[in-house]
């Protein structure tokens, strides 16, 4: 997980980005809601393929 710095915080300078291995140790959740750190949402690593379009349904129902 990433997070980036909101506020000056002991050696971290504000606007700066971290990963939670740097903060091993820290209360993380406590830092969050207190406004220090903001999680970074994290880019989707793979691309989606293309779903290909169903085939046409039959309008009417078969005879049997």
């Amino acid at each position: 997980m990433i997070y980036q710095v909101r506020v000056d915080w002991g050696q971290l300078k504000a606007g700066t980005t971290v990963g939670a291995n740097a903060l091993a140790g820290c209360n993380l959740p406590m830092l969050v809601a207190r406004g220090v750190l903001a999680p970074v949402q994290d880019e989707p690593k793979r691309k989606r393929k293309p779903v290909k379009p169903a085939a046409k349904a039959a309008t009417e129902p078969e005879e049997l």
